[in-house]
């Protein structure tokens, strides 16, 4: 899981199990002052997600959206790309 916030002080408790189980793994790019998410935070995550991915899943898009540009910096990069609803591409 990447936050666009800096690090849980209480960790959600629907997240403890998958965690002491090994099954997740928090990260938190963004800069520790950042205490909620922002349009500026969330987009610095997903660009962060995007350059570390071998692949991007992506549920849909929307040409006048905001992760269409990053979309398109994947491709351009030649990262492996998967668009549930290719449809909802408009």
């Amino acid at each position: 899981m990447v936050l666009g916030r800096t690090l849980y002080k209480k960790l959600p408790e629907e997240l403890k199990l998958p965690l002491d189980d090994g099954r997740l793994l928090i990260i938190s790019p963004v800069s520790h002052s950042i205490k909620r998410q922002s349009p500026q935070s969330c987009a610095f995550r997903n660009r962060y997600i995007i350059e570390n991915a071998d692949e991007i899943v992506f549920g849909s898009l929307d040409k006048n959206g905001m992760l269409f540009p990053l979309y398109l910096d994947a491709l351009e990069n030649g990262k492996r790309i998967s668009v549930i609803d290719s449809n909802k591409i408009k």
